[in-house]
């Protein structure tokens, strides 16, 4: 939650917070994705266009694409594994 909380603090402002991401109702109690893990999709869809969400939850990476948000909020969902090499080569 450290992350979350440091994107959400506005430096120039001290410790107030910026709004919060959008809520997706289409996440709630579907399958793949736990409570814990709707602040950071939330996060992702709020973001500009091609940021990429990296998690080793195949669980949730499954619920992710199966709902179509990728393509409808222009991000994308990878594992680590995926994103460690283009990450290396700079």
């Amino acid at each position: 939650m450290a992350v979350l909380r440091e994107l959400f603090s506005d430096s120039e402002r001290g410790s107030q917070f910026k709004s919060p991401p959008p809520e997706l109702p289409e996440l709630v109690g579907f399958q793949g994705i736990d409570e814990g893990d709707r602040a950071f999709v939330e996060l992702a869809v709020d973001q500009d266009d091609g940021i990429t969400l990296v998690t080793t939850d195949t669980k949730l990476m499954a619920a992710v694409n199966s709902l179509g948000l990728p393509g409808r909020y222009r991000f994308s969902v990878q594992s680590p594994q995926d994103v460690l090499p283009a990450l290396s080569r700079g």
